[in-house]
């Protein structure tokens, strides 16, 4: 493996610690597993890894990369005032990211969330939910229906969300200090489109994928039209740049093909460009997703809108928390990264979020997207049969 290949690696695989991360502060690796790293800045921190396994450890002048091919010896220095100040920046995030999350909650957002009611239409036609309550003790069926669903969702989607999310926030952070370059932007731009193919092709549902299109199209539209940097050349970065040219770039590249882009893809591209944290980032995705269920009970007045929003008070901080906990250590295996791009046939994963991951253990299909509920999928494609539909899925 070469170093600059490997240290490339390293940087996508560790999105949780990208404001850590510059790229002329992170030293060269050594091949030959002899030579030393000294401090770049004083109270600088060194960080040993393993394969699948990250260890925070200061006070000591090495630090070891362990590969198949060798020993690499890798050192990020951070400053004293990022170091004092990681924790609190860990507890309360900026101010900029709290605004982009808010301005994405809203349910105002023209993304056509409000056409899709996720199979739930469905299911009451073909009589399973009829039996909900206008009671919070006696609705189980509509609180098990929107957990099953978002469960679902969220086991298929997360592995993608993390790998693209990943992408471009490692990329921004790579790009930051020089010109986008054309031939990296349509590397990325290749491996979205390859990660869109997989995600078509593992979703069950011709009506699931039709509504993921549309959202997912009007999600990119959203971004192109409301958050986009500006396009004046006098007033723009090169981080402005090569976010403009990731989004021009993926457009020519959907219409020369014609295809469509699938929302939790489109939503991971766009969370990324605006350099929203992959942990706040998914839990805003499912977040959405089970407000969109609920919602859709409202408006086929299964349940009240107060009982919709005690439900979301008393039931979502669980739902989040155990799909969010589940979903964690969901990665897609060695082959489909090295089919999308993301991995050269030479590299090796590393993974700090997923604990004691052995670099001998194989691809397992538990560790990879998968469908948790093909019942429900089946009842939602049947939803073009129904007689009387309010909603599009």
């Amino acid at each position: 493996m070469k170093p600059s290949r490997c240290r490339e690696a390293f940087l996508v695989h560790l999105p949780a610690l990208r404001q850590d991360l510059n790229t002329s502060s992170v030293q060269d690796f050594d091949p030959t597993g002899t030579g030393e790293l000294q401090p770049l800045l004083e109270g600088g921190r060194h960080i040993t890894i393993r394969i699948g396994l990250i260890r925070v450890a200061g006070g000591k002048s090495r630090t070891r990369f362990q590969n198949r091919g060798g020993i690499y010896r890798l050192f990020i220095a951070r400053n004293r005032s990022t170091m004092e100040t990681q924790h609190q920046t860990d507890q309360a995030p900026s101010s900029s990211e709290d605004l982009k999350l808010l301005l994405l909650s809203d349910s105002n957002l023209p993304v056509g969330g409000f056409v899709s009611s996720s199979g739930l239409e469905s299911f009451i036609n073909h009589g399973y939910l009829t039996h909900c309550k206008t009671d919070l003790s006696k609705s189980e069926a509509i609180i098990n229906f929107t957990f099953s669903n978002a469960q679902n969702y969220a086991n298929l989607a997360g592995p993608f969300f993390y790998h693209l999310h990943t992408l471009i926030i490692s990329s921004l952070i790579l790009d930051r200090s020089r010109n986008p370059k054309e031939e990296e932007i349509q590397r990325i731009v290749k491996i979205i489109g390859n990660l869109n193919q997989l995600y078509d092709s593992m979703c069950l549902s011709p009506v699931n994928r039709r509504n993921s299109y549309a959202q997912g199209a009007a999600f990119l539209l959203l971004y192109t039209k409301a958050f986009s940097p500006s396009i004046v050349p006098t007033s723009t970065t090169s981080l402005d740049r090569l976010k403009t040219g990731l989004i021009e770039a993926l457009k020519r590249e959907i219409r020369r093909g014609n295809w469509s882009i699938h929302y939790p893809i489109s939503f991971a591209f766009v969370t990324g460009l605006l350099e929203i944290s992959l942990d706040r980032a998914i839990h805003l995705h499912i977040f959405l997703h089970i407000r969109s269920i609920l919602s859709a009970a409202v408006r086929l007045n299964i349940i009240g809108p107060y009982l919709s929003q005690k439900i979301m008070y008393t039931k979502m901080e669980w739902m989040l928390e155990k799909i969010l906990q589940e979903i964690r250590g969901k990665r897609l295996g060695r082959t489909d990264l090295i089919d999308s791009g993301l991995l050269q046939p030479d590299e090796i994963i590393i993974d700090p979020r997923v604990d004691g991951q052995n670099e001998e253990e194989e691809d397992t299909v538990e560790n990879g997207p998968r469908s948790t509920w093909p019942f429900g999928e089946i009842i939602q494609t049947r939803h073009d049969s129904c007689h009387v539909r309010l909603f599009n899925s």
